[in-house]
């Protein structure tokens, strides 16, 4: 688990293979940033913290967006484009994109909804009432 921006740049690297001669690191921070942005605006918390909290889900997002994004700077995939949106309404085949880019998008969907907040906090249920009596004359 990463606590700072180039700690999580040190994972990415390492689970993608992209070392700083192929993505340089001043590169892959600006990445970090950008998915920042974007977990953001998406989640709809502009000051969420993805790093020393007790909440690991938003790091998990974080560097799930990160290897994604760092996939699509390398032109491992093909028309899309450095957002979520995009990301989430591409269909990822592991034929065409790679096995590992289905999997990181999962992950990715996967940790982004526990980092937003719930919109079923209100229910609607039905109330009964047997206690009240009606007279009709």
């Amino acid at each position: 688990m990463a606590t700072n921006d180039y700690e999580l740049v040190l994972e990415v690297q390492n689970l993608t293979e992209y070392d700083d001669e192929i993505i340089e690191i001043p590169v892959m921070l600006e990445l970090v940033e950008l998915a920042k942005r974007e977990i953001r605006a998406k989640a709809g918390i502009i000051d969420l913290e993805f790093f020393g909290t007790n909440d690991l889900y938003a790091e998990r997002a974080l560097f799930w967006l990160t290897c994604l994004f760092a996939k699509i700077k390398m032109g491992e995939l093909e028309n899309v484009h450095m957002s979520i949106g995009d990301i989430e309404q591409r269909t990822l085949r592991a034929d065409e994109d790679g096995e590992d880019a289905v999997v990181w998008k999962q992950e990715f969907q996967d940790y982004m909804a526990r980092v937003q907040p719930s919109e079923n906090l209100f229910g609607i249920r039905s109330v009964g009432r047997s206690d009240r009596t009606y007279s009709y004359e």
